[in-house]
C-alpha cells in the first residue's frame, strides 16, 4: 500500500498533512506531488499545461512523472509488505471506529413520512446513474421526516451544477436553533456532487428524528432537490430499523 498525495498544480494546495499523519501512524509509505513535481514546474522544467489539462488531474505525461515517484518508494513498500506482523500488532487506531457500522438507507429499506417529497423508484440506467432510489422535493414546504438510531448520523444529497436548485433545511430532534442548511446548488463545474452532510457526530445513542423541509425554491429551478440516502450506525438487529418502518 502506498498513499499518493496529489495537489493543485497552480497553488500547491493539498491535504497531504492529514493523509500523511494517518500513513505515518501505520507505517504506510507516501508520495507527494507537491514536493516532487511542483518544484520542477516552478523551476521551468515543465509548464502546468504540459502535465495537466485542468491544474489537478494529470495527463499522460503527468501520470508518467507520478509513476516515476511511486517507483522510488516501491522497494520500501515491498519490504514492509514482507514483514509478518503477529495478530494484534497494529498500533492503536488513529481515529475511532464510530462510522465502521454505518448503514445506508434509501427507498429500498427506509420509509420516511412524506409531505410533498416524492420517492424515486426509477432503476439506474448504468453504473454512473447513481442519483436513484432517493426522494425528490421541488416546492417550498415539501417535507419528510424519519427516525434513525445511532450516535452518528448523516445525509447524502445532490449538489447540482444545474442551478438554481432548491435549498432544504434539516432539523435534528426538533432543535431549530441548530438547523443545517442543505444547499442543492454546487459551486463547481465538473458535474453533480454526491455530498455527504454529517448530522450527528458521536452524539447520544438511541433514536433521533430528522426533519427535512424545502425552504427555498422558484419556478425557474433547473433541477429539483434530491435526497439520496441517510446514514446511521445502529447495529444490525435494532428493532427500530429492522423492518424499514422508520
Amino acid at each position: 500500500m502506498i498513499i499518493l498525495n496529489n495537489a493543485f498544480y497552480d497553488t500547491g494546495e493539498s491535504v497531504e498533512e492529514e493523509h500523511n499523519a494517518i500513513a505515518d501512524h501505520y507505517g504506510v509509505p507516501h508520495v507527494s506531488v507537491r514536493d516532487t513535481i511542483l518544484p520542477r514546474i516552478r523551476a521551468g522544467e515543465f509548464t502546468r499545461e504540459d502535465l495537466s489539462p485542468d491544474g489537478l488531474h494529470p495527463n499522460d505525461r503527468g501520470h508518467a512523472l507520478i509513476a516515476e515517484e511511486i517507483l522510488k518508494v516501491i522497494p520500501d513498500a515491498s519490504e514492509a509488505a514482507g514483514i509478518s506482523a503477529p495478530e494484534g500488532a497494529l498500533p492503536a487506531p488513529f481515529v475511532g471506529d464510530g462510522y465502521a457500522r454505518l448503514t445506508r438507507y434509501d427507498i429500498t429499506n427506509c420509509t420516511p413520512v412524506l409531505s410533498g417529497f416524492l420517492t424515486d423508484g426509477e432503476k439506474p440506467q448504468n453504473a454512473w446513474d447513481f442519483f436513484r432510489h432517493g426522494w425528490i422535493g421541488r416546492r417550498i414546504g415539501d417535507r419528510l421526516s424519519v427516525r434513525l438510531s445511532g450516535r452518528n448520523l448523516a445525509v447524502v444529497y445532490r449538489k447540482s451544477i444545474h442551478r438554481p436548485t432548491p435549498v432544504a433545511r434539516l432539523i435534528l430532534d426538533g432543535d431549530v436553533s441548530h438547523a443545517v442548511m442543505l444547499d442543492g446548488n454546487f459551486d463547481q463545474d465538473w458535474g453533480d456532487c454526491l455530498f455527504l452532510q454529517p448530522v450527528l457526530h458521536h452524539g447520544s445513542p438511541g433514536d433521533h428524528t430528522l426533519e427535512i423541509e424545502i425552504v427555498q425554491a422558484t419556478d425557474g429551478d433547473r433541477s429539483p432537490f434530491y435526497l439520496l440516502s441517510f446514514g446511521a450506525d445502529a447495529r444490525t438487529g435494532d428493532p427500530s430499523l429492522s423492518d424499514g418502518n422508520l
